[in-house]
């Protein structure tokens, strides 16, 4: 049952009475205030009760309707916030980014929480293990040996190495690197599979041909990738062009 309403004066009216301007320009709700920290107004109609966010209903009144599916987010992050110059019509991945990157996620507000490495229930390494993993890549081993010796998959050797999770253990860091040129076909590589290529190619038992057939790339693309001219900052055999 969704929240519906005829008289648009009269909620304007509440919305203004219930609310107070701060400092920083945000209109904060001071009534009905829910678990998850939004303000929450109801409304009964033939008996059945119907709940909506404040912060939604300001964007419905001033803005009209919100499209299926669509999320209001705070431009603020004052949940609290019904000013409508601080909302905007999102994506959950929007929500979900402010949540994380502004410090709204329970994460950030509540560390102590967040289970990490070898507390973690999915985890195969342990805070050595993940160390030792960044020490022997920063000494000249490759993603593929590291993945093979410690039974874990190459995206989880490519995120150790590179901070991504265990990062409160030890061990070199690699700077994230920049992001290496796109196929030109449908497929997307990564790192691992950057690695993966050189090697294969390094055996001489498949033809690059091959490899692009395998990994929907163009020749050229396997050939720049085999060469070393494209995805310079990933390790692997490969083999420089010597100048004229």
């Amino acid at each position: 049952m969704g929240f519906s309403f005829s008289n648009h004066a009269a909620v304007i009216a509440r919305l203004r009475r219930d609310s107070i301007r701060v400092s920083s320009g945000c209109m904060e709700w001071t009534k009905n205030i829910g678990n998850n920290g939004y303000g929450v107004v109801y409304k009964t109609t033939d008996g059945i009760r119907t709940r909506m966010t404040t912060h939604r209903l300001a964007w419905t009144v001033f803005r009209g309707p919100i499209p299926e599916g669509k999320f209001i987010c705070h431009t603020c992050d004052n949940k609290k916030c019904i000013n409508i110059d601080h909302l905007y019509v999102g994506t959950a991945a929007d929500n979900g980014r402010d949540f994380a990157e502004r410090g709204t996620h329970w994460s950030k507000i509540y560390p102590e929480r967040l289970r990490r490495g070898a507390s973690h229930t999915g985890a195969k390494l342990t805070d050595v293990t993940a160390m030792k993993i960044r020490e022997l890549y920063a000494a000249g081993r490759v993603m593929q040996s590291l993945s093979d010796e410690f039974n874990v998959s190459l995206k989880t050797v490519m995120n150790v190495i590179h901070g991504r999770v265990w990062q409160h253990v030890g061990g070199p860091i690699v700077p994230e690197p920049p992001k290496g040129e796109p196929s030109r076909g449908n497929a997307k590589i990564d790192e691992p599979t950057v690695e993966i290529i050189r090697i294969l190619d390094a055996t001489k038992c498949v033809t690059r041909e091959q490899l692009s057939k395998w990994f929907s790339l163009t020749k050229s693309s396997v050939r720049n990738i085999c060469i070393g001219h494209t995805w310079k900052n990933v390790r692997g055999p490969f083999k420089e062009i010597s100048p004229p």
